[in-house]
């Protein structure tokens, strides 16, 4: 048996046994919770270790299938990205390629090409999200 493994064990009974006093137990425990981790010892009850391989064994295969997933994923991902920008640069070029419609106008307001106003009832061009366009303003766009 090693050193290390003889001192760790060492540290574990004086850190678990009822008569130790409490701070050195606590002392004793955090002692030997360094040397784990600095040493990466495992302690295990005897006949566990092949147990405790083949668990390793398991854990390294779905490790490696949750890598191969994450990148099916990833690519997947991806995929649906760009299909959605493709989409989107789709519905854009069918709004601007909307026209615009001749309507009476509910509310006053202003051209948002001239910034000349209109009244309530007034011939108007609109497209929405857009705004108005007096008459004028619509035809020269139209006519260009």
């Amino acid at each position: 048996m090693s050193t290390a493994l003889a001192l760790a064990q060492s540290l574990l009974a004086r850190a678990a046994h009822p008569g130790t006093p409490e701070q050195e137990a606590r002392t004793s425990a955090m002692i030997l919770v360094r040397r784990i981790a600095t040493e990466g010892l495992e302690l295990c009850p005897t006949g566990t270790a092949l147990e405790l391989a083949m668990l390793r064994a398991q854990v390294a295969q779905l490790n490696s299938a949750l890598s191969i997933a994450q990148i099916k994923l990833s690519k997947k991902t991806t995929e649906v990205r760009s299909e959605a920008r493709r989409s989107r640069s789709k519905k854009v070029a069918a709004k601007v390629m909307t026209p615009r419609r001749i309507i009476r106008a509910d509310f006053a307001s202003v051209c948002t090409s001239c910034g000349d106003p209109f009244a309530v009832g007034d011939r108007v061009a609109w497209r929405k999200g857009e705004g108005c366009l007096c008459l004028n303003c619509h035809r020269a766009k139209v006519a260009a």
